[in-house]
């Protein structure tokens, strides 16, 4: 998952990664968390590799999204909510409400989200399209290519990290996602 970002962008934001066996939060189990300068992910036995690629992705993007919101455009990211429609409270809240599915939600697309937990707050609706974005997943790009208010955020999304590294442009990202195409190399 790291060697996805360019290497000084991960060195002037990111210092450390933890892989928890659980990580709770007054009583409510979470997959992640960041801090300043570090990622806090869970990492079980039982998780798939995409699981936990996710899980890093979302925390990366919530620290470049802290230090960089400069780049990034709340007004036009809520312009593609609907309208009256107010995030939730936290992602805390949300997990221990029950409405923290990470399950893509056909149901949500056309509304903006990609799944329930996308609705906590902005910051976990940002997670959710960049966690799309760096895995490269089909059903991710199937949604956004269908869904505008998705393919805008995709397109903010994909702004914000280009303003923090021009490397990180939509052909990048297009390229990740043709890239988990590709069969798996076999593991040796």
């Amino acid at each position: 998952a790291l060697a996805k970002y360019p290497p000084d962008l991960l060195r002037a934001h990111l210092d450390r990664v933890y892989v928890l066996g659980g990580l709770e939060f007054r009583g409510v189990s979470a997959g992640g968390t960041s801090s300043l300068r570090a990622i806090y992910v869970v990492g079980r036995n039982w998780y798939v590799r995409t699981d936990l690629e996710r899980n890093v992705h979302a925390e990366i993007s919530s620290i470049l999204w802290r230090n960089g919101r400069v780049h990034f455009d709340a007004e036009a990211w809520r312009r593609n909510n609907p309208s009256n429609f107010l995030y939730r409270g936290t992602g805390v809240q949300a997990i221990g409400d029950g409405q923290a599915s990470r399950r893509l939600d056909e149901k949500l697309h056309p509304f903006g989200f990609l799944y329930e937990y996308a609705r906590a707050e902005l910051e976990e609706d940002f997670n959710s399209l960049a966690s799309g974005l760096f895995t490269g997943d089909t059903n991710f790009w199937r949604a956004v290519e269908c869904h505008p208010p998705l393919r805008a955020k995709a397109d903010l999304a994909i702004a914000f990290y280009t303003a923090l590294d021009p490397r990180l442009t939509p052909e990048y990202f297009h390229g990740l996602a043709r890239a988990a195409q590709l069969p798996a190399a076999p593991h040796r």
